[in-house]
């Protein structure tokens, strides 16, 4: 969705806010720990403190094995 024009309002929106700087640095910090549940939510907890990290819990499922791990409540 690089090219769409909703991407480029969001764009515009950030700029005029100057808060594109900030949006980029959260995408790359967020992007580069995708390989864990964990430390996504402990960037999104960071980056956005706000969130109530009481409403939130984590899930594990193994699709190959069929099992899961208990929800994972971040600290």
């Amino acid at each position: 969705m690089p090219d769409s024009p909703h991407t480029e309002t969001m764009k515009d929106f950030l700029l005029q806010y100057e808060l594109l700087a900030i949006a980029e640095k959260f995408v790359d910090q967020f992007l580069s720990v995708l390989h864990s549940k964990e430390a996504m939510m402990r960037v999104l907890f960071l980056t956005c403190p706000e969130i109530p990290k009481e409403r939130v819990a984590l899930e594990f499922t193994n699709s190959v094995t069929g099992t899961y791990q208990m929800p994972i409540h971040p600290s």
